[in-house]
């Protein structure tokens, strides 16, 4: 984590901002040298978790996760997470070793909060999770077809760019009215209609 970024982090929260992170965060700084004391580093007091350890799981193996709102399957790792103000949202299933540890957490930081995720989980328990999160900030999703990821960023004079990407060994298409009037980067069209993707294709749109 390159310097200032878990400050700034901490200043958007608590302002107002969401913030949702996990299993990954705060392991290593900017000289990819590990951080001593736990994890997620200089981002635990914004998450309200210090992790004691990730646990690796077996290739194909997974764990139980079971919350309120949440009935999925975590796998690859699992974080031990010691809550410290932050609020349990879901649990692990499975043995002795991962028993009343939570697996998903939010702390309210401020005006804001900030989410911990501890384990990669399957689609469907990401949609339960993220739906409640997306409902109360009055987001509106996109749906991609299966296999296409969309992502915006903002440029430093605010210019917003959408990137797609194909995952998949397939054509793809995609029909967003949100990307219509945007010019494709790659080739100088401009968008009107439907977006093809080549397979494992990349395209990337200049929003304005």
């Amino acid at each position: 984590m390159l310097p200032g970024v878990a400050e700034t982090l901490e200043s958007y929260v608590s302002e107002g901002g969401s913030f949702i992170t996990g299993y990954m965060a705060g392991i290593h700084d900017e000289h990819d040298l590990v951080v001593p004391g736990g994890y997620p580093g200089k981002l635990r007091d914004l998450m309200g978790v210090w992790v004691e350890e990730i646990d690796a799981l077996a290739p194909d193996e997974t764990i139980e996760v079971h919350g309120d709102a949440v009935d999925a399957k975590g796998e690859i790792v699992a974080s031990i997470i010691h809550r410290e103000g932050a609020r349990r949202l879901a649990t692990y299933g499975g043995g002795e070793f991962y028993a009343d540890h939570s697996a998903l957490t939010v702390n309210t930081y401020g005006k804001g909060k900030a989410h911990f995720v501890g384990t990669p989980l399957d689609e469907t328990g990401m949609s339960a999770f993220m739906a409640p999160i997306i409902k109360e900030l009055g987001l509106k999703p996109l749906d991609t077809p299966e296999g296409v990821s969309l992502s915006v960023r903002y440029g430093d004079d605010g210019v917003r760019y959408a990137f797609l990407i194909n995952n998949s060994e397939s054509d793809k298409r995609l029909c967003l009215d949100e990307l219509n009037g945007g010019v494709e980067l790659l080739t100088g069209h401009v968008v009107d209609g439907p977006v093809e993707l080549k397979p494992y294709g990349v395209n990337v749109i200049e929003l304005g």
